[in-house]
C-alpha cells in the first residue's frame, strides 16, 4: 500500500469471503450491472442536498451544469498544456527532419531537451514530440527509461523491446506455433540486428532514441552504450534526444570523455515550471463566459502551494481543479443557479438559502440606503426575489468579469513597461480575490509606470487593451495618433532625420531628468535637474497623464472587494476547509489515527467505544490496560505499546507486553505459534510504516523513528 495513493479502498473479510463460492466462474448467474455510459451515469452520485428536500430536478441540474462546465474548462487545459511547449516541439521536429545521421558517422547527432523541473509539472515531452515525429518520413523513435538501463545488456533489450514491440513471452509464444522446419535462428534479445530488421521493414531510415530521466543514467553503462551504438551506425542511423532536469555542464561531467567526444549535442530549453504552472492558473481563472465559477483567494493559494511545494504533475493540478468544481456542485445547493435552465426549477427553500448569504446579506444592507422598498420586497417577498434573481446574478457576473478584466489590463502594464522582475497571473489574481490588490505598493507601481512609458510602448499598451470590453478608452487612442503623427512629419522635415526619431517621452521618464554632483568644501552634493521638453513632448505628458487618470479611475471601479459581490458564494469556489483534507492530505496524521482507534475506520463492534467523544481513552483513565483488546488488529496493538516504551525499546519486553494482550483469547495449543507470528507480522509492518527501525549499537532492541503527534 503507497501512502501516496489518492484514495484507499477497504474489503472487509466478509465481503471477500463472500467472493470464495466453490460454484465455478462460468456457471454463475450474475445480476446485470448498471451502464454507466449512460447520460443518467455521470449524475448517480449526486445526492438531495437541504437535508433531503431539494427535489430531483434540481439535483440532476446541478450535475448537468458540472458536467458541461467541467467539460468546456477540461479541453481548455489541455489546449494549454499542448501548446505550452509547442514552439521546442517544432525546433526538435525540425532538427529531426534536417539531420542526417549517415554525414558523419563517428559521431550522433545528440539533442539535450532542459526542461529543469517542468518534466514533473508538464509530464513527459515525449508524447507531443512523438505526435510531430510521426509526420517525418521515414522517421522511427523509440521511448526508453533510465530504470530499465541498469546495465547495457538490459539497456539494449529495451530499445529493442520498445522499437518492435515484440516481448520475450510474445516471441516464445510464436515460436511454439511455428513448425520446427521452419524455424529460422533466432536472435538474442539483445542483437540489435532485430531492430535493423524491423526498421527495414517499416521503411525507416533513421532511429530516433528518446532517454527519460537521463540524468539519472549511469554515465558508465551510457558511454558503453554510446559505443555500441556508434559501431551500428553504418546499418542503423541513430539519433539520441536526452530529456535532463538538471543543466547540460552537470550532465556532461558524468560521461566520460571518450563519450562527451562520439556525441555531437544540440540544445533545446523548454518552459520552466512555473511558467508551466501559471499558464494554466490563467487559463483556469481568467474571463470566460462559458465558465460562471471561479476560484477564491484560498483555495487558489491552496491549489498553487500544493503544485509549487510538492511538484504535482499537470495533470495533478487538473485532477485537483476537478475536484474543486465537484465539491462546489456536490454539496452546494445554490450551484443550481449555475445552470441555464434554474429559473424553472427553483423552489422557496432555494429562495430562503440566497437570504441566508453572506454576500446577500450585504446586499440588501446597501440596498435600503439607495432603494429601501426593493430591499424590502427582495427580503420577504418570494415572488419578487424570484423575478429579480437571474438579474442579480447576471449583474454579479459582469462585475467578476470586469475584476478579471482589470486584472488583465494590469498585466499588459507590467508587460509594456520593461520592468525586467516577472509578474505571475496568479499573484495578482490572489491579491484581487483576496481584496488587497487595490492599494497595494504593485498597484501603485504599475499606474505610475503608466507615466513613464515612451510613445512606441504607450502606442503597444493601448493597441493591447482594445480587445478588453470593459475598459472604454473613447478618444485616447486616435489622440495618440495624431500626436505621433505630427512628431514623424516633424521628424521628415527635419534635415537630420537618423539623429531625430519620432519616439516621445514624457517629463515622468527617468531619461528626462540628469543628476548634477558639486563639490564644495570636501562635500558632495547631487542635484537633479529637469531637462528641457520640447513641445511634443510637453503635450505627449499631458496625455500620459490622461492615461494615468482613466486606468486609475477604471481601477478604483472595477477592482471591489470579491466577497461583498451578490451571491459570491454561487460564483466563487472558497471553501478551503471541504478539500483541504483532500489536496493537503495528512498521511501521517491519518496512520497515527487508523492506529490508536482502528474502529473508525473498521467499523466493527470490538474495536469500537474504547475512546470517548473527547479522544480519551475511558478504560485507561481508569488505570487499567483494557485500552488494548486482544480482537483490536495486532499491528495497532503493537503501535500503541511502542508509543508507551521510550527511544529504544527491549523487543523482548515488547513481546511479553503483546503476548499478555494478544494471547487471552487464543487456545492452549497454538497459542505460541500464532501470537508470536502476529507479533514479527506486525513489528514487520511497523517498520515497513517507518515507525521502528533495527538498533545498530544494541542488539534485540529497536529504536523509534516516529513520535505521536510530532
Amino acid at each position: 500500500m503507497d501512502i501516496t495513493e489518492d484514495c484507499f479502498i477497504y474489503t472487509p473479510s466478509t465481503v471477500a469471503a463472500a467472493d470464495d463460492n466453490p460454484r465455478p466462474k462460468k456457471k454463475r448467474r450474475k445480476a446485470k450491472e448498471p451502464d454507466l455510459s449512460t447520460e443518467e451515469g455521470p449524475n448517480h452520485s449526486f445526492i438531495p442536498l437541504l437535508d433531503g428536500k431539494e427535489n430531483k430536478e434540481c439535483m440532476e441540474l446541478r450535475a448537468q451544469a458540472f458536467n458541461s462546465i467541467w467539460a468546456a474548462k477540461e479541453a481548455k487545459l489541455e489546449h494549454v498544456l499542448t501548446e505550452a511547449n509547442s514552439e521546442t516541439v517544432s525546433k526538435i521536429t525540425s532538427y529531426i527532419a534536417d539531420t542526417d545521421p549517415l554525414e558523419h558517422l563517428s559521431q550522433l547527432p545528440t539533442g539535450l531537451v532542459t526542461s529543469g523541473l517542468a518534466t514533473s509539472s508538464s509530464g513527459s515531452m515525449y508524447e507531443p514530440i512523438a505526435r510531430k515525429t510521426d509526420e517525418v518520413d521515414g522517421c522511427w523513435m523509440i521511448r526508453v527509461s533510465a530504470a530499465d538501463c541498469s546495465n547495457l545488456k538490459n539497456a539494449l533489450k529495451a530499445i529493442i523491446r520498445n522499437g518492435t514491440g515484440v516481448t520475450e513471452e510474445a516471441e516464445d509464444i510464436l515460436d511454439e506455433d511455428e513448425p520446427l522446419t521452419k524455424r529460422k535462428t533466432k536472435l538474442l534479445n539483445y542483437d540489435l540486428e532485430a531492430l535493423e530488421q524491423h526498421l527495414r521493414t517499416k521503411n525507416a531510415s533513421k532511429c530516433v532514441l528518446f532517454f527519460q530521466n537521463s540524468e539519472a543514467l549511469d554515465g558508465q553503462v551510457l558511454g558503453d552504450l554510446v559505443d555500441v551504438l556508434c559501431s551500428w551506425q553504418d546499418r542503423i542511423a541513430f539519433m539520441i534526444l536526452f530529456e535532463i532536469a538538471v543543466s547540460v555542464e552537470l550532465f556532461q561531467e558524468k560521461l566520460p570523455r571518450n563519450t562527451v567526444r562520439q556525441l555531437c549535442g544540440t540544445t533545446f530549453e523548454s518552459k520552466s515550471a512555473s511558467e508551466i504552472l501559471d499558464l494554466m492558473f490563467r487559463a483556469a481563472t481568467s474571463p470566460d463566459d462559458k465558465n460562471p465559477l471561479y476560484l477564491g483567494a484560498s483555495t487558489s493559494k491552496l491549489l498553487l502551494d500544493r503544485q509549487e511545494e510538492h511538484i504535482q504533475s499537470a495533470k495533478g493540478f487538473i485532477s485537483a481543479l476537478k475536484y474543486m468544481y465537484m465539491m462546489h456542485f456536490f454539496n452546494n445547493p445554490l450551484s443550481v443557479l449555475l445552470s441555464e435552465r434554474f429559473d424553472s426549477f427553483i423552489e422557496p427553500i432555494h429562495r430562503t438559502s440566497v437570504r441566508r448569504l453572506k454576500s446577500f446579506s450585504h446586499f440588501i444592507t446597501d440596498l435600503k440606503d439607495e432603494d429601501p422598498a426593493r430591499a424590502e420586497q427582495l427580503e420577504h417577498s418570494d415572488c419578487h426575489l424570484k423575478s429579480e434573481l437571474p438579474a442579480i446574478l447576471s449583474s454579479s457576473r459582469t462585475t467578476l468579469l470586469t475584476l478579471l478584466d482589470a486584472l488583465q489590463t494590469l498585466h499588459a502594464i507590467h508587460a509594456h513597461s520593461g520592468s525586467k522582475q516577472p509578474l505571475r497571473w496568479s499573484t495578482l489574481y490572489t491579491k484581487a480575490m483576496s481584496g488587497d490588490l487595490i492599494g497595494s505598493p504593485l498597484y501603485r507601481e504599475l499606474l505610475l509606470s503608466v507615466r513613464k512609458l515612451s510613445s512606441d510602448s504607450m502606442t503597444a499598451l493601448l493597441s493591447s487593451l482594445t480587445s478588453i470590453s470593459s475598459l472604454k478608452l473613447n478618444r485616447l487612442p486616435s489622440d495618440l495618433g495624431s500626436l505621433l503623427s505630427r512628431a514623424t512629419k516633424a521628424t521628415y522635415d527635419s534635415p537630420d532625420v537618423e539623429t531625430h526619431l519620432p519616439i516621445l517621452r514624457s517629463a515622468y521618464d527617468p531619461t528626462q531628468s540628469t543628476t548634477r554632483t558639486t563639490v564644495i568644501s570636501q562635500r558632495i552634493t547631487l542635484a537633479k535637474s529637469q531637462s528641457t521638453l520640447s513641445p511634443l513632448d510637453s503635450e505627449y505628458s499631458r496625455l500620459t497623464t490622461q492615461v494615468h487618470a482613466h486606468l486609475r479611475n477604471y481601477f478604483t471601479s472595477a477592482l471591489v472587494q470579491p466577497r461583498e459581490i451578490p451571491l459570491y458564494e454561487v460564483l466563487v469556489f472558497d471553501a478551503k476547509t471541504a478539500v483541504t483534507g483532500a489536496l493537503g492530505a495528512a498521511p501521517r496524521r491519518a496512520m497515527e489515527r487508523a492506529m490508536e482507534r482502528p474502529g473508525d475506520y473498521l467499523d466493527c463492534e470490538c474495536c469500537r467505544d474504547t475512546h470517548d467523544g473527547n479522544g480519551v481513552d475511558r478504560q485507561r483513565a481508569g488505570g487499567q490496560l483494557g485500552g488494548l483488546k486482544a480482537s483490536m488488529p495486532p499491528t495497532s496493538v503493537l503501535w500503541q505499546l511502542v508509543q508507551e516504551a521510550g527511544q529504544i525499546v527491549n523487543v523482548e519486553d515488547l513481546w511479553r507486553a503483546f503476548e499478555t494482550v494478544i494471547a487471552d483469547e487464543k487456545a492452549a495449543e497454538d497459542k505460541d505459534d500464532m501470537t508470536l507470528a502476529l507479533f514479527y507480522r506486525a513489528l514487520a509492518e511497523l517498520r515497513y510504516l517507518g515507525v521502528v527501525k533495527g538498533s545498530r549499537k544494541r542488539a534485540g532492541f529497536v529504536q523509534k523513528t516516529r513520535w505521536k503527534g510530532l
